[in-house]
């Protein structure tokens, strides 16, 4: 199964540094400056996170490296919790994944704002608070 880090580097937006620099961006700038732009950028990164969620990659044994790691009773982050039937991120446990080179995405507030807006990822607040949430 291919990794998250694997992925990435196969990705050839990245692999071009002038593409990388307009996807790492701060999109909210690029939005008012070049609309098309923006609206490319923003796909990309919502293709990722789909991509992201689909195959699980948000769930890691060790994050960045990092030796001490505070974990769950099921031995993952506390920054990402899975079960079969749900599964929750946070904006900066995203930025840490797709961090590349040393660079964090700027514009991943904005794509996710995107994407609750057009109703493919909704907050956890908005998820608890309909009725279809609530156990039976």
């Amino acid at each position: 199964m291919t990794t998250l880090a694997e992925h990435l580097k196969r990705l050839p937006e990245l692999q071009s540094e002038p593409r990388r620099h307009s996807l790492f961006a701060d999109l909210g700038r690029t939005r008012q400056v070049n609309g098309e732009a923006y609206a490319i950028n923003v796909q990309f990164w919502k293709r990722l996170v789909q991509r992201t969620l689909d195959q699980g990659w948000l769930v890691v044994e060790n994050p960045g490296g990092e030796q001490d790691v505070p974990r769950n009773i099921h031995g993952h982050t506390p920054l990402v919790i899975t079960d079969q039937s749900r599964l929750t991120f946070t904006l900066d446990h995203l930025r840490h994944l797709y961090t590349w080179q040393g660079e964090a995405p700027l514009g991943l507030g904005a794509v996710i704002r995107d994407m609750e807006g057009s109703g493919e990822i909704m907050s956890l607040g908005d998820f608890y608070a309909t009725p279809a949430a609530r156990w039976s």
